[in-house]
């Protein structure tokens, strides 16, 4: 809103971006920015005329122009606020957001999730061994694949939305943690009633070896991070026994270089051990997100059982 009650001659502030302050985000983070002062020399409605002994007379759009220095401080956050609602219309503009996997299947594809089948444009690929309610080894890749593919949407999703509160998208995050004690428990197995088996109750070799390495750095990872007990008093579940202080402390490990660094670790653990182990399912299940049907429009999904999320599909 712009202050109608400045005067020419009288003191103002305004904040400029200072690109030495080097923390990261660029012009996107209100830290990057300080508030400065100058005198008034004229004002319309949409422009400021400005004089200082740094800059020496400049203008600037009137709504940047404060009367007091706590204003100007204040106005940092509006100021990336918009520049992040610019970058991502502009991005969308150019069609280089979203990006994949979160795009609508313009192209026919594969894909092996079983989530997706009958989705438009999407033909399910995966060996016949998956189907039933045994769990086996051809099963549990199945499952890392699509849950990898998760995280990416998730991570996309996150990708279209940088000008959203804190909160949003560390809820988002919270629903990341899920998913990465998801991809740990598939290698690992679950300790529940039933006891369900994990890739590494299959292979010896791999228990032994590259399991047991990646345990090391998770256990080095959750000292820092506790993502299994936020996924178990937060996220999955919302322990009431939780001290309030503790829902803080958790929130706050919620952030996007404490998610990528976990996603690394455990994307690049199973792509490489896959391709160890089990080389004829790495060559059939890692490449099917990123297959297309080059020679078809589409795929006819006459199954309409299929519900979209909104009352139309894309």
């Amino acid at each position: 809103m712009i202050d109608t009650d400045l005067k020419p001659g009288e003191k103002v502030y305004f904040i400029s971006y200072n690109p030495h302050r080097n923390l990261p985000g660029d012009d996107f983070n209100a830290d990057n920015y300080e508030t400065l002062s100058a005198s008034l020399l004229s004002m319309s409605d949409a422009e400021a005329f400005l004089e200082s002994t740094q800059s020496g007379r400049f203008s600037l759009p009137a709504h940047e122009v404060f009367k007091t220095e706590q204003e100007a401080h204040c106005y940092r956050y509006w100021k990336t606020y918009e520049n992040l609602k610019t970058y991502v219309a502009t991005a969308l503009r150019k069609d280089d957001l979203p990006r994949e996997p979160v795009r609508p299947n313009f192209e026919a594809a594969f894909t092996c999730n079983p989530m997706r089948i009958t989705e438009r444009n999407l033909a399910f690929g995966g060996q016949g061994n998956v189907w039933g309610r045994d769990v086996n080894v051809q099963k549990i890749i199945l499952l890392l694949v699509v849950t990898v593919e998760d995280l990416k949407m998730l991570a996309a999703i996150l990708e279209l939305i940088p000008f959203v509160n804190d909160y949003a998208k560390k809820l988002i995050g919270k629903f990341m943690v899920v998913e990465l004690n998801s991809l740990f428990a598939l290698l690992n197995g679950s300790k529940g009633v039933k006891g369900v088996k994990g890739l590494k109750d299959f292979n010896s070799d791999y228990a032994k070896t590259g399991f047991r390495q990646l345990i090391e750095k998770i256990r080095e990872l959750e000292t820092k991070y506790e993502y299994k007990s936020l996924r178990d008093k937060m996220a999955a579940h919302k322990d009431a026994s939780l001290d309030v202080d503790q829902y803080r402390e958790q929130w706050n490990n919620i952030t996007k270089e404490n998610l990528t660094e976990y996603c690394n670790l455990l994307i690049e653990h199973i792509g490489r051990s896959v391709a160890k182990y089990y080389p004829r399912e790495a060559r059939l299940y890692f490449p099917l997100s990123k297959s297309k049907f080059h020679d078809v429009i589409a795929v006819a999904n006459s199954n309409e059982s299929y519900k979209p999320f909104d009352c139309f599909k894309m």
